[in-house]
């Protein structure tokens, strides 16, 4: 509206000026043909008009004054605003700015599927961390394992699992390359290396251990991946006609640390007396018979 107010005012004062004002605009030259300077009635009009559609985004508007006022003082600025607003309006639209994605915060893991759970079960097996069964029952020893892999990657230790954390833990790369020690606390054992999985290498280990202790020994084990090494030392005392016997598997990263750490292990025990030997020692990749 106030737009329409202004050009109708510039209009005015141009149309609406008195005959004899209009002639002023219009006498002819004086003497020696220099022209006479236009009526400052005139020049108001064409300010008030320009100043009505100078900041307009119609070139329609602008096309007035330049009719108005084909010679304006205005008519090149005129000119270049129709120019630039008719090139913006053939522009095509700017593509909408994408909607922001919020957060979506990780559902849990499922704990209630059996088949997930035996699922994440083997998958922390075969990751080499202690799983006693699996057959898609979250008992304790899952949930400790579960803690143990979230302690290895800098993680809350909470022993349980959300999605996002069983994507991680499910692109993990697996080893395929295997060793295993089967022991009994009176120092019978069987031991592989350079086994496929962890799976064989415990099962041929646990043959040997119950071959040698009897089909019915319990056999613990001991697997380890990879360049990883193992060593296994026991110890057998008498004290006042008691006999006392045990032993303890270390896993490190080089085969003398594994050595050192199970001959600590063993010597720490109360009736063991200093008495510890180491009995068996391997790398998984069998580098121990390089």
């Amino acid at each position: 509206m106030t737009r329409r107010v202004h050009l109708w005012t510039a209009l005015c004062l141009l149309l609406c000026l008195p005959i004899g004002h209009a002639a002023l605009a219009q006498s002819s030259p004086k003497e020696g043909g220099t022209p006479t300077t236009p009526a400052p009635s005139e020049n108001a009009a064409e300010i008030a008009f320009w100043n009505s559609v100078k900041d307009s985004k119609n070139p329609a508007e602008l096309r007035a004054y330049l009719q108005a006022f084909p010679s304006g003082v205005f008519a090149p600025l005129a000119k270049v605003r129709i120019e630039g607003l008719e090139k913006a309006a053939a522009a095509p639209p700017p593509a909408p700015a994408p909607s922001p994605v919020m957060p979506q915060q990780a559902r849990a893991f499922d704990l209630s599927n059996p088949a997930q759970i035996r699922e994440l079960q083997n998958k922390l097996y075969n990751l080499n961390y202690r799983v006693t069964r699996r057959d898609g029952v979250f008992d304790s020893s899952t949930q400790n394992a579960i803690r143990d892999w979230q302690k290895t990657v800098g993680l809350p230790t909470t022993g349980q699992m959300n999605d996002e954390q069983w994507r991680r833990l499910n692109g993990a790369k697996l080893s395929t390359v295997w060793g295993a020690i089967a022991y009994t606390a009176r120092g019978a054992y069987g031991s592989t290396f350079n086994r496929p999985s962890r799976e064989d290498a415990e099962q041929e280990a646990t043959r040997e251990c119950q071959r040698r202790a009897g089909r019915r020994a319990e056999c613990r084990l001991m697997a380890g991946a990879d360049a990883s090494c193992m060593a296994m030392a026991s110890y057998r005392t008498e004290n006042r006609r008691r006999v006392y016997f045990g032993s303890m598997v270390a896993l490190r990263p080089q085969l003398s640390d594994a050595i050192s750490e199970a001959l600590r292990q063993c010597n720490d025990e109360p009736n063991a007396e200093r008495g510890c030997s180491a009995r068996t020692t391997l790398c998984a990749d069998g580098s121990h018979k390089r």
